[in-house]
């Protein structure tokens, strides 16, 4: 009968099936400390050898990348299971490299983990062509969403008399970050008009299609005699039918002319801001809840009259959420509404552009401006 091989015999042996393959190889004790990396490792980080026992490893791992390889090894000691985790080292020229390492327990006696046996696999080209590929289908939804977004909004403005309208959509800074927001302005007589202006919760291609879907809803409704009230009622109830998850914040409103009687009907948007004549600006109340909450909820509605000289401005939350402090926000966009002498087609623009730079914008934006002006 042969002798049977020590254990120190059968190491030497598997160190040297671990020096001729083409890969890194590395041994762990029962505790997960390195006690063995083949040479290719050393010449992989330019560190000797003792250098990379016991737990002397993570030194060449990318500090952003230590915690969840240490977490996941940790994991891997408790339960025995396989270890995988994927992270950058670094290599002997001072750049990182992504790996991603693997290793299985060995147990002599089927139950006692007495060591483990791990490989890492370079995966730095491999992942670098993934994220140009994902990069690739994110622009190409960037570029879908946006069309659509776009494609959905007015792309005239109507004109009566006695009213100069503006209006203004801008896409987040982000590349993957457009949203549903919209503004919306229609005729319903030569002396009245309505608009709308909102915000479809999320981002992406969804985002953009439900709001093309509320905003025609609303419109829909207003064209159908509804008013404002009733508009929000059916738009509350096109969400619970047809998109149970999704939340909306709207604003619809209606404005007469010859009486300059304005209602505005509010679900969960930032209140609108009314400018007089002499520079005052005034935040006009709160709405109810957003479209989407509760079923068929009713939106408290606002009237106001609007005087030659008087403009009302719209607006999503992008505009005042742009440095996260929603109070400092608005007082900004106050004191910029104030600064504003005439209100003309451009004035929207004009406002988006004073708040915050396209480039620093990390929401989609919709302005919509009403100014009332004397009958020629």
């Amino acid at each position: 009968m042969p002798d049977t091989p020590s254990r120190d015999a059968l190491l030497t042996v598997e160190r040297r099936m671990a020096e001729a393959l083409p890969a890194i190889i590395f041994i762990a004790s029962p505790h997960g400390e390195i006690t063995y990396a083949n040479r290719r490792w050393t010449t992989l980080t330019g560190l000797a050898s003792d250098s990379s026992l016991a737990a002397g490893w993570a030194s060449s791992l990318h500090p952003r990348d230590r915690f969840e390889a240490r977490k996941r090894l940790r994991r891997a000691l408790a339960t025995g299971e396989d270890f995988h985790a994927d992270f950058r080292v670094k290599t002997a020229e001072g750049v990182y490299r992504w790996f991603s390492a693997s290793a299985i327990p060995f147990r002599e006696d089927g139950k006692t983990i007495t060591r483990w046996y791990g490989v890492l696999t370079d995966i730095h080209d491999a992942r670098a062509a993934s994220a140009i590929v994902e990069a690739h289908a994110l622009s190409a939804e960037h570029k879908l969403a946006l069309d659509l977004q776009r494609s959905l909004l007015p792309g005239i403005l109507p004109a009566l008399p006695g009213v100069t309208l503006s209006a203004y959509y801008s896409p987040a800074g982000g590349t993957t970050n457009i949203g549903g927001d919209w503004y919306d302005a229609f005729a319903l007589t030569d002396e009245r008009i309505a608009f709308s202006v909102g915000d479809v919760a999320g981002h992406g291609t969804r985002a953009a299609m439900v709001m093309g879907e509320m905003r025609q809803t609303i419109r829909g409704a207003i064209l159908e005699g509804a008013g404002v009230e009733g508009a929000f009622s059916r738009a509350d109830r096109f969400l619970f039918t047809h998109h149970p998850d999704v939340h909306v914040t709207a604003v619809a409103a209606s404005y007469d002319v010859g009486p300059r009687r304005l209602r505005i009907a509010n679900a969960g948007h930032p209140p609108p801001l009314l400018r007089r004549p002499n520079g005052e600006v005034e935040v006009l109340p709160l709405g109810g809840l957003p479209l989407g909450v509760v079923s068929d909820s009713r939106a408290p509605v606002t009237e106001a009259t609007l005087e030659p000289g008087c403009a009302i401005v719209f607006y999503t939350d992008g505009l005042i959420e742009a440095h996260a402090d929603i109070i400092a926000g608005l007082n900004n966009l106050i004191a910029v509404v104030a600064d504003i002498q005439t209100f003309d087609a451009k004035s929207a623009h004009a406002i988006a552009d004073r708040i915050t730079p396209l480039r620093e914008r990390q929401d989609d934006i919709a302005v919509l401006t009403v100014a009332a002006v004397a009958n020629p």
